[in-house]
């Protein structure tokens, strides 16, 4: 028998509420069905256990969601996006060490020498 086949993800409560509703695509600040109406089974790498169904987006929920991107980017001050996008590498950071935490890993800078 495979870790596969013997290991299940533990999720949180809310977490696994999330996961069992249906969403399609999140486009101009609501969730839309895909034009196209296909989907995506999204899995767990290390388990191969399905986790969720997602919405695959067409070219078509493409040029919508761009096009709403670029609406709300025209419609913010040039200070508060230049804040965001300067923000981001450090929400990446800390979400990638509090995960790597988790797991027991040690994956910082410098830290696999």
């Amino acid at each position: 028998m495979t870790q596969a086949e013997t290991h299940t993800t533990k999720l949180l409560p809310e977490v696994n509420v999330f996961l069992e509703r249906r969403h399609g695509l999140w486009i101009d600040g609501r969730w839309v069905e895909s034009s196209n109406r296909e989907r995506l089974t999204t899995e767990n790498p290390a388990t191969e256990e399905i986790i969720a169904e997602v919405a695959s987006a067409g070219e078509q929920d493409v040029d919508l969601a761009v096009a709403a991107a670029r609406r709300a980017l025209r419609r913010q001050r040039h200070h508060h996006r230049a804040t965001r996008l300067f923000r981001q590498p450090d929400a990446v950071h800390q979400r990638t060490c509090r995960d790597e935490h988790r797991a027991g890993g040690d994956f910082r800078a410098g830290a696999l020498r």
